[in-house]
């Protein structure tokens, strides 16, 4: 008998806000390594023309984590604990995997046997399925720990270098890197001329694509989740149908970002084959704008493309784009799933961070959804964005 293993469900959280939300000054930093962004909108050219500019860089190479971890004062400044670069590991063969985050922090994932060789103290995951793997987290700031320490660390690490050396007859690590700036010099200063040639630097532009003739949702409304002080003797089952409407819109997006046929004005698909129900109550025929970008992304330039939306969404007084917002704008991140840390949290950005068991199967997304800001005739704001955050059960960012 075939048995269909059961899909894991992720874990979800949705947050609401307007446009004065510290949240979104935050949020791309709060996810450092992103692998691929996708915008949707109502074709808008204006819109399209500011993000079609956008590009950035990112490298692949080939280091040795002991030479980084060697001349890590040359890219992690003290003053501010942050790093210059956000470098990860990309190797294919091995378990073991390590990321160097925006804080200056290495953070590398074990495997029982690889943890005991190494000879640093590490610590348990708080996940059943990862009981005999361990991870590694310090600081690369200098000061950050005592000397004796630092130097411990990097004998035993220099000694994992040799050994993968004698096992596999190279001591390098395939590491995919980018700068925490956009436009930032790709040969960063802790790499030798010798070693230059290993590194290849890729330009990132967007693709632009577009669905004609799709049912285009009008007058979207969005609203604060129901709670119990303002939602009445009801608000719990409230409280579960405005999940599933958030659910509902996020569904909608991403098959706007497959391309989907179930969204063309003119879709007669047998309803024994496949059925769906868009999640607007009113909608019109038009045509949907999708741009994508793909490589690692540095948390600037995902902020640059986030600013550059909202100079749409809420724009001000000055603003050419005053005229002419989109109905509705949609963002979609992808992370990069095989790196132990995927979320910097805001409120502790000078702590080490939350790890996860890192795998390519795994989950890391979050799905922002704008509106053009509506002031009332009190000058308050309305709700007027709605984020969902997916992050895999093997992640303790949320406890």
């Amino acid at each position: 008998m075939n048995i269909i293993p059961q899909l894991e469900s992720p874990q979800i959280k949705i947050s609401t806000g307007t446009y004065s939300s510290k949240l979104l000054l935050s949020l791309a930093e709060s996810h450092p390594f992103t692998q691929q962004l996708d915008v949707i909108f109502p074709a808008n050219d204006a819109l399209e023309a500011a993000l079609a500019q956008l590009k950035t860089t990112y490298a692949d190479a080939i280091f040795k984590l002991s030479d980084l971890v060697e001349n890590a004062t040359s890219f992690v400044n003290t003053i501010e604990s942050q790093s210059d670069y956000l470098i990860l590991s990309t190797e294919q063969t091995v378990d073991d995997a390590w990321c160097i985050d925006s804080l200056g922090f290495l953070t590398i994932f074990l495997t029982k046997e690889s943890y005991e060789r190494l000879g640093i103290m590490g610590k348990r995951l708080p996940f059943k399925r990862a009981k005999d793997e361990r991870v590694v987290q310090f600081s690369l700031r200098k000061g950050a720990d005592s000397p004796a320490n630092v130097l411990r660390r990097r004998t035993m690490i220099q000694a994992w270098d040799e050994r993968r050396e004698e096992a596999t007859g190279a001591a390098e690590w395939n590491v995919v890197y980018c700068a925490k700036e956009v436009g930032t010099v790709m040969v960063p200063p802790f790499v030798a001329e010798a070693s230059a040639h290993k590194i290849q630097v890729h330009e990132v532009a967007c693709k632009v694509t577009y669905m004609k003739g799709v049912r285009v949702p009008e007058n979207i409304e969005l609203t604060a989740c129901p709670t119990q002080k303002s939602g009445g003797s009801e608000w719990k089952e409230r409280e579960e149908d405005w999940k599933e409407d958030m659910h509902a819109l996020v569904e909608w997006v991403g098959l706007a970002c497959l391309g989907s046929q179930r969204l063309n004005f003119n879709d007669r698909v047998d309803p024994y084959v496949a059925l769906y129900e868009q999640p607007f109550s009113s909608s019109k025929m038009g045509n949907l704008t999708h741009i994508r970008w793909c490589g690692l992304l540095s948390p600037a330039f995902v902020q640059l493309v986030i600013d550059t939306i909202l100079t749409f969404l809420n724009p001000t007084d000055s603003s050419p784009n005053r005229s002419s917002p989109p109905s509705f704008v949609s963002i979609i991140s992808h992370a990069v799933t095989k790196t132990p840390v995927a979320y910097i949290n805001p409120r502790k950005a000078s702590d080490a961070q939350a790890v996860r068991v890192p795998r390519e199967d795994g989950e890391d997304t979050w799905c922002f959804l704008g509106l053009p800001c509506v002031r009332s005739e009190k000058g308050e704001n309305d709700v007027n964005w709605v984020l969902v955050e997916s992050a895999d059960k093997l992640d303790s960012r949320w406890g």
